[in-house]
């Protein structure tokens, strides 16, 4: 599973600069300072467990994870590269979470249970541990969560150096 899990933060990294070398040559649009609502975000645990289920469809949210490389990037860029780059990834996303999709079949109806919640002291960062069960095994892992924009999402650059 650890290495499952690996396999998906390696491929967004990929899919993610790819989306960048798709964007970086557009520069008409005007940038903008219009912010999106914050919304609601659940806790740590709910937005883990709801990650790893997902991911075992072949299916990652777009609000549903973090990569620090990624999302400083995204802050340089206009609206337009913004939405060239969303459309770009989330295709790209789409396209691999197919293929995650076959590389997890073994694990299907994975069970995943909160086994603890951390929340650090700033309230920035947590990390869940979970017990995933299948297939008769047992195994633990430690999510490494941020808190981005009012949203917890899964750290794939902490989550990738497991």
């Amino acid at each position: 599973m650890k290495k499952m899990l690996f396999t998906l933060v390696m491929g967004l990294v990929v899919v993610a600069s790819s989306a960048f070398a798709n964007t970086s040559v557009i520069t008409s649009a005007p940038a903008t300072n219009a912010t999106s609502a914050q919304q609601k975000a659940g806790t740590p645990s709910a937005v883990a467990v709801k990650f790893c289920n997902n991911m075992m469809k072949g299916v990652v949210e777009k609000d549903s994870w973090y990569i620090k490389e990624v999302f400083d990037q995204l802050e340089k860029m206009n609206a337009e590269q913004k939405k060239l780059f969303n459309e770009y990834f989330m295709q790209a996303v789409n396209e691999m979470g197919k293929e995650l999709a076959k590389q997890f079949e073994e694990f299907k109806g994975a069970k995943f249970v909160v086994v603890s919640e951390s929340i650090s002291e700033n309230g920035r960062t947590a990390t869940v541990k979970l017990k995933i069960s299948y297939n008769g095994e047992t195994e633990y892992v430690e999510i490494p969560m941020v808190k981005y924009a009012g949203k917890w999402r899964v750290d794939l650059e902490e989550l990738g150096g497991m």
